[in-house]
Parts: C-alpha cells; sequence; structure tokens
C-alpha cells in the first residue's frame, strides 16, 4: 500500500506505468485517464512545495545577511538547480523584501 501511494503522489520517471500497473488494471481508458490526472496531481503538490522550500531558504538566508552569490550557491547545491533556475528564484522571492 506504502509503495502505491509513493508511486502515486511523487514524481516518477520512465517507470511509473509499469509500477501502478502492479495495482491497477491499465487497460481500462477510464482508469488510464484517472492515473494521468492523479501523477499530475502528486506532481504539482511535490512542486508547490518545493517553492515554499526555496522560498524560505533564500528569505532565511537574507535575515542571516548572507549575501546574494553565496544564496545562490547554496540553492544550486541544496536543491540541485542550474545556476539560471537558482537565480530565477532569488530574483522572484528576494525583490518581495528588497
Amino acid at each position: 500500500m506504502l509503495e502505491f501511494l509513493s508511486t502515486i503522489f511523487y514524481p516518477h520517471g520512465k517507470g511509473f506505468r509499469k509500477k501502478i500497473a502492479k495495482y491497477i488494471d491499465l487497460e481500462s481508458s477510464l482508469l488510464s485517464e484517472e492515473v494521468d490526472r492523479m501523477s499530475g496531481l502528486g506532481e504539482s503538490i511535490y512542486l508547490e512545495g518545493m517553492e515554499q522550500g526555496i522560498e524560505a531558504f533564500i528569505l532565511d538566508n537574507l535575515e542571516e545577511k548572507i549575501p546574494k552569490e553565496r544564496i545562490i550557491e547554496k540553492l544550486q547545491r541544496r536543491f540541485r538547480l542550474t545556476e539560471a533556475e537558482a537565480r530565477a528564484y532569488f530574483e522572484k522571492y528576494a525583490m518581495a523584501v528588497w
């Protein structure tokens, strides 16, 4: 049961349908559509939580007077972001403070 829930609610790769097929008959088109919708829901919940974590991380570092470039480096390492992604998040959330 836990594997089933974990498979549905966390972002998944190419093996998603194979994993979920152990629990659900995907031959039914209605079930197949529902699986697609649920996998999208799980991923969107995950991404929203990650964005909230990134925002809190940036704001906390700004409170501690950590320099912009250091925050961007830390974002890349801790959240596995590219430099461009880290800079975009920094601009998005730091500008609300400045």
